[in-house]
Formats: C-alpha cells, sequence, structure tokens
C-alpha cells in the first residue's frame, strides 16, 4: 500500500489514539498502516468501531482509565 497523500511507503505498526471526552483524554495503542513518510495513519475498518465503541462505554461510565499524570494549565499576561 502507498499513502494516498504523498505517495510514501505505507507499513503496519502501533500507535497511541486519543479519545477525548469531556476534559479527560485518553490513550489507546491501536494497530495502524502508517506512511513512513509523512505520517498519515489508516485504520481497519475494525478500528475504527473499536474506538467507538471505546468512547461510547467512558462517556456512558462502563469504562473508566487509569491517571498517568497530569495536565496544567498557564495562564500568561
Amino acid at each position: 500500500m502507498t499513502c494516498a497523500l504523498c505517495g510514501g511507503s505505507v507499513r503496519l505498526q502501533q500507535v497511541q489514539e486519543e479519545i477525548v471526552v469531556g476534559t479527560d483524554h485518553y490513550l489507546i495503542t491501536v494497530r495502524a498502516e502508517v506512511c513512513q513518510h509523512c505520517s498519515e495513519r489508516y485504520y481497519s475498518e475494525r478500528t475504527v468501531e473499536r474506538l467507538i465503541q471505546l468512547r461510547e462505554a467512558i462517556k456512558q461510565g462502563r469504562l473508566r482509565g487509569q491517571a498517568v499524570g497530569q495536565v496544567y494549565e498557564l495562564v500568561t499576561k
């Protein structure tokens, strides 16, 4: 497979995808085809469906993540 954007070579690898619900951010490791030149990602239909299911489960409170750090907002003048 070649990248639809730049024509670069694409290979299967593990990537982290972010799901945002409100102010919470969840990192999910999934497999995707990734362009080695421009980093464009291509997900299988199954992976997309799984990410949608995970987002809905988080929104409904059926799934909770584990805190791994903190996010700070800096307000400067």
